[in-house]
């Protein structure tokens, strides 16, 4: 049975543990809330955008992807900003599960410029975001130099 189908009464308790001292903690309340997937965490999932653990923040930008709620795009996109590459890759993840979800032409388009702007680093960042099986946006990128 598909966590989406199941009882979202653990969302708020969830969403409490957000808070919790323990790092280990946090990270696997986030795997559940975006197993979940219920709307109600996308508040508090981008929150956790900003923590200052990369692993917080990573997994933040897995949860928001599978749950799928646009509100949550703006901050998604900002996410591409992040220092860390693997963040990078995570909110690009997500954000092509929003545009699989709405086929949306305007994220698209938005995520080919962000990966044609990326540094010196782009052909592996690239390469290590496709070895994810994401292969539409990096196509887009390849054909279009």
């Amino acid at each position: 049975m598909p966590w989406k189908d199941r009882d979202s009464r653990a969302t708020e308790p969830l969403i409490e543990l957000l808070k919790d001292q323990d790092i280990t903690i946090q990270e696997e309340a986030i795997t559940a809330l975006g197993r979940i997937q219920d709307k109600k965490a996308v508040q508090p999932l981008i929150q956790t955008l900003n923590n200052q653990h990369i692993g917080i923040r990573w997994k933040a930008a897995e949860a928001l992807g599978k749950i799928g709620d646009p509100k949550a795009t703006e901050a998604l996109i900002q996410t591409l900003h992040d220092p860390d590459k693997t963040i990078q890759e995570e909110a690009i993840t997500a954000l092509e599960e929003f545009k699989i979800k709405e086929q949306s032409n305007h994220l698209s388009k938005i995520l080919t410029i962000y990966i044609l702007e990326l540094d010196a680093e782009q052909p592996k960042h690239l390469e290590n975001w496709r070895s994810k099986g994401n292969r539409s946006t990096y196509s887009i990128t390849t054909r279009s130099r």
